[in-house]
């Protein structure tokens, strides 16, 4: 089946650390999953050269560019598995020469093979510069500019579906606006994947996510519907109860002339005038009962991990039970009033949840995701040799912090991470990394900060330069 997706990001000089557009073409053109690469009016280098004289051209384009200059930008498309690797080269070739007319620079690698084989896409390099002006001629930085990637990708994807005599076809448009009726999936990532390959027990997050994936679509929708169809039962009782003339109409004024009929005070099970038993007031009871279970069961699908599935499903298919309220009112009210008492509950329970995990962060798994970098930080002053690494670092501290506890330690706070550890060293070197995904990703720095990372890269050197020599003992092997 053919899926869509495009991502639309940018490199530039101001956001972004020196030589990142280098690096990303390297990045894209490594060995083992390119395929192929190709391009127009910039050096194209061979699959498998890690960007060679691309990664050199860039380099010099940006030190030509101003100081707050959009250097590249990134287009990353899903191809469609229907065609062959041929067809997808020059999918992609037309698609380039779509977007740009012949007036920008641009280069793609088509990853199809590897660990990549199931999941064919291509990485599409953009140099807005005109090639005659050297001014920008797509104009990639306004707004829109993404969503006419969008459309053209669509529009040529389907296109060369529609030569190669497939069916399938894709669409950028919303699940809910092609009328499709199915819970969206969300992106794992290959750092995520990479650590389900690499340890024994897998990525706890990817099972966590496949669970609520599970549960989204298994239980969600049926405890809705029947839900709803008791509520619509519910209704139809209580009008038939109440909509007619019961017991209150004796505490109502009688027009002149009417004949007053005593109140009863105990019904007996026989059939009333108007077609009430009590047989109706003890299903509208027992109706009640079995609402409050839905309601449990429909607040208790978030914290599924806490509550195991056998008693999610005695909470939907929960049998009905009496209530014991002399009368309907009563019954009605006396539900109200223990859902209000389960909701305050839950709502203090949650609180004291947010509170633990504010002080602990999250839970951690058995097996410590930072343990091969623990062993890895007492060689060098850097903690991480491959950009690789670095982003699978920077994503292990964004998995096992806390939003809030993230965006203390990016900040300099290192007691944030206490979870994480309690080392000097190691804690400061994953700060150094944390001060590069600050640079990367735009974060801006004030000059106390600035000034803070430069101390804690002072602490490091100092550290791996000179006091391994005088024997000072910081947890590292000599």
């Amino acid at each position: 089946m053919a899926i869509y997706h495009l991502k639309h990001a940018s490199v530039g000089r101001s956001t972004h650390a020196a030589g990142t557009a280098g690096a990303h073409v390297s990045y894209i053109t490594r060995t083992g999953v390119c395929r192929e690469v190709i391009g127009s009016d910039m050096p194209v280098p061979v699959a498998g050269e890690r960007g060679g004289e691309a990664r050199a051209w860039l380099d010099r384009q940006e030190e030509a560019d101003r100081k707050n200059a959009r250097v590249i930008d990134k287009v990353t498309i899903a191809l469609p598995r229907e065609l062959n690797a041929v067809q997808r080269v020059e999918l992609v070739r037309a698609f380039a020469a779509e977007v740009t007319q012949g007036r920008v620079a641009w280069l793609a690698a088509v990853h199809d093979q590897g660990k990549d084989a199931d999941n064919p896409h291509a990485h599409v390099v953009l140099r807005d510069r005109d090639l005659e002006t050297g001014k920008m001629a797509l104009r990639m930085s306004q707004s829109g500019s993404t969503e006419m990637l969008r459309g053209t990708w669509e529009r040529v994807c389907n296109a060369a579906l529609e030569r190669a005599g497939m069916d399938e076809r894709i669409d950028r448009r919303t699940l809910e606006a092609q009328g499709i009726e199915r819970v969206p999936t969300k992106h794992i990532g290959p750092q995520a994947r990479q650590i389900e390959a690499r340890e024994p027990q897998g990525s706890w997050k990817i099972a966590a996510l496949t669970e609520e994936r599970a549960a989204a679509h298994g239980r969600l929708r049926p405890v809705v519907e029947r839900a709803a169809g008791f509520l619509a039962r519910a209704g139809t009782l209580a009008k038939n109860l109440f909509g007619r003339n019961s017991e209150r109409s004796t505490d109502r004024p009688q027009p002149a002339g009417a004949v007053a009929i005593p109140r009863q005070k105990n019904l007996e099970p026989q059939e009333a005038a108007d077609g009430r038993t009590p047989e109706g007031l003890k299903q509208i009871r027992a109706l009640a009962g079995r609402t409050l279970d839905m309601l449990d069961g429909i607040n208790a699908l978030p914290e599924r991990q806490d509550r195991p599935k056998e008693r999610m499903r005695e909470a939907v298919e929960a049998p009905e039970r009496p209530v014991e309220a002399p009368r309907a009112v009563e019954a009605l009210s006396g539900a109200r009033a223990i859902i209000e008492a389960a909701q305050r509950a839950r709502e203090a329970a949650q609180r004291e949840r947010d509170a633990r995990e504010a002080t602990a962060g999250p839970e951690r798994p058995a097996q410590d995701p930072f343990a091969r970098y623990r062993a890895q930080s007492r060689d060098d002053y850097l903690l991480t040799k491959s950009a690789e690494e670095y982003q699978e670092v920077i994503y292990l501290l964004k998995t096992n912090t806390t939003d809030v506890q993230y965006d203390r330690f990016r900040r300099g706070d290192l007691s944030a991470i206490a979870h994480i550890t309690s080392e000097p060293v190691f804690s400061r070197q994953l700060l150094m990394l944390a001060e590069l995904d600050n640079r990367s990703t735009g974060f801006r720095m004030g000059h106390d900060l600035e000034r803070l990372m430069s101390d804690n890269r002072d602490f490091l050197a100092k550290t791996f330069e000179t006091d391994r020599d005088r024997d000072r003992d910081y947890g590292y092997e000599r």
